[in-house]
Parts: C-alpha cells; sequence; structure tokens
C-alpha cells in the first residue's frame, strides 16, 4: 500500500480555510503525516498520546529523530546520548503500542560519512 502525506501537519490551512490546521483536521484527508516537532524537541508522551486520540485507527506518523540522536544538534542540557535515546523511546512508546508508527526518520549532519564502523 502507498500512503500519501505531508510534512507537518499544522501548515495546511488550505484544507480547512484557515491559516492552519489542527491534527485532526489534516487526518481527514491523509493517512499519514511526517512530524519533524520531534527532530527539534524532544517529544514528551503525553503530546503523543494526545496525537493518538486525534487521529483514526487507520492513521500513521513518520517520526524524524531528535537531533542529538542523529549528532546534527546538541544534547539537551544535562543529558548524555543514551538518556536522549532512552527519553525519545520512552515518549514514543504509546504510539508504538498503538501500532501508529510507521517509521522512523534520521537526518544526518551533511559531515556523517556511512562506514561499516
Amino acid at each position: 500500500m502507498i500512503r500519501i502525506g505531508c510534512t507537518t501537519f499544522s501548515e495546511h490551512g488550505r484544507l480547512v480555510d484557515r491559516k492552519s490546521s489542527k491534527l485532526f483536521e489534516y487526518a481527514r484527508y491523509f493517512p499519514i503525516v511526517e512530524l519533524d516537532t520531534t527532530y527539534h524537541f524532544l517529544p514528551k508522551e503525553k503530546d503523543v498520546r494526545n496525537w493518538l486520540t486525534q487521529v483514526p485507527d487507520n492513521f500513521r506518523f513518520v517520526l524524524k529523530v531528535h537531533q542529538s540522536i542523529t549528532t546534527q544538534g546538541a544534547l539537551p542540557e544535562g543529558m548524555t546520548l543514551e538518556e536522549s535515546l532512552q527519553r525519545f523511546k520512552e515518549a514514543i512508546a504509546p504510539m508504538v503500542d498503538a501500532g501508529k508508527l510507521f517509521c522512523l526518520l534520521a537526518q544526518f549532519p551533511n559531515q556523517f560519512k556511512c562506514t561499516k564502523q
């Protein structure tokens, strides 16, 4: 099955004749969304649970991995890489458990070189 969606849900106000759209409104038109907010901010479990309440059963999410995990950005203050990864995994666990996580998208910095190491 091919799923077609957009990056973020709020920037598609034309769907609802307003400047921006809400997730539940976006989900009426598309079965999937890429959320890049999780790249800029470590998600909170309460926000993930809220997203899940706004979408139908067949809806899926593509989450961008937090920038600290791919070394594109700084670690959250006082956190190690392992702690950042653990916090990310714990926050998205409800989405994984609900079967609504389609995939994770990792954005690496330009200097990243894919090697066996």
